[in-house]
């Protein structure tokens, strides 16, 4: 818990900060305590002032987006939690485009029991345009915004309910393409400096950035460089993208875990990658429940809060996955969520 001074307070007043406010409503989860301050900001400029206030003052902050890929430990997050929301897109006039290298694939699914895309992909192709975002746009907004341009290439990202930041963040990935795929570059804060920085500074990989091991980085903004293509395919990808995810039971964070690599799966004689497919098909645990939380009956990839689910049961519930999949296959799951206010102690039942 923080002592908040009143001129921290009073810095903070502009932006209508509520006290010990819940954070599961923030959530795709609904899981989480409460914040001991929080704070919704509406564009780069505030996401920005806001940081540099808690710096000042040596209070800690956390930045939510969406709300998505996060587990939000029951006793809440002490400090500022900032909602990084805003509707900001530019489309820029510069004509200089970047070769982006891609990131092999290992996430495609298998049977008919789980959605596929193979059938649905294809090469987007048209004169490329840059485009810049603010941070907490959210990635269902800026698709539409982009379609209704005639710009084409996230179409692929259909029922992910995070932010331009949150998917730069994670990395995220949609059928056999990555966020970075599109990327050109992003403006960050650094020890309070704004800088521009480029594709080899975020070390990009298979749900992964360099954000996830620094959060002192702030993403204010974000340009891609994204085709003008055929408008009327990209919606059709995107209408049945989002048809087929609806297999994937609401009120969860998204997949818990990352698919294992293409060498485990080869070495096991796995025919996916999927560990949906593993714990359904090798745990047989689809359906299991920890509390008020379960194992989806129907994507076995995603746990799913029934109602009045709380961390611990999730953290319980990964807990023995983890151990299970480790006893059965000699594997390490790694998390594709990031977890939010737990102990060492809490986290090392982890390890």
């Amino acid at each position: 818990m923080f002592m908040f001074t009143e001129n921290f307070l009073a810095k903070l007043a502009s932006f209508n900060p509520k006290f010990n406010e819940p954070l599961a409503k923030y959530t795709t989860w609904q899981i989480g305590g409460p914040a001991e301050i929080l704070v919704r900001v509406k564009s780069s400029e505030e996401l920005a002032a806001v940081v540099l206030v808690c710096r000042e003052f040596g209070v800690k902050y956390t930045i939510l987006g969406g709300g998505s890929n996060v587990l939000i430990a029951d006793r809440g997050l002490s400090g500022v939690v900032i909602i990084n929301q805003s509707t900001r897109i530019e489309i820029l006039s510069s004509q200089e485009f970047k070769e982006i290298p891609k990131i092999p694939t290992v996430h495609r699914t298998f049977g008919n029991q789980y959605y596929t895309f193979d059938d649905l992909d294809y090469v987007d192709t048209g004169p490329l345009v840059l485009v810049k975002f603010d941070s907490g746009v959210s990635l269902p907004y800026a698709i539409g915004w982009l379609h209704k341009q005639g710009i084409t290439g996230l179409q692929w990202f259909a029922g992910i309910p995070g932010t331009i930041g949150g998917a730069l963040f994670n990395n995220i990935h949609g059928g056999s393409r990555h966020f970075s795929d599109n990327f050109y570059s992003a403006v960050i804060l650094a020890e309070g400096v704004r800088r521009t920085v480029d594709c080899e500074y975020f070390n990009f990989g298979y749900d992964q950035s360099i954000l996830r091991s620094r959060p002192d980085l702030v993403i204010l903004e974000v340009t891609l460089q994204l085709p003008r293509g055929d408008v009327q395919k990209a919606k059709q990808i995107y209408q049945e993208w989002n048809k087929r995810k609806q297999i994937q039971p609401k009120h969860t964070c998204g997949c818990v875990f990352k698919n294992i690599s293409p060498e485990d799966q080869q070495r096991l004689g796995l025919p996916t990658p999927s560990v949906g497919y593993i714990i359904d098909q090798i745990l047989g645990w689809k359906g299991k429940t920890c509390g008020k939380l379960q194992i989806s009956n129907w994507h076995a990839a995603f746990m799913e809060n029934l109602g009045g689910a709380t961390a611990a049961e999730a953290l319980s519930l990964i807990q023995e996955v983890r151990q299970a999949v480790k006893a059965k296959l000699g594997l390490e799951l790694e998390l594709e969520i990031s977890l939010l206010g737990f102990s060492e102690s809490e986290l090392a039942k982890l390890r």
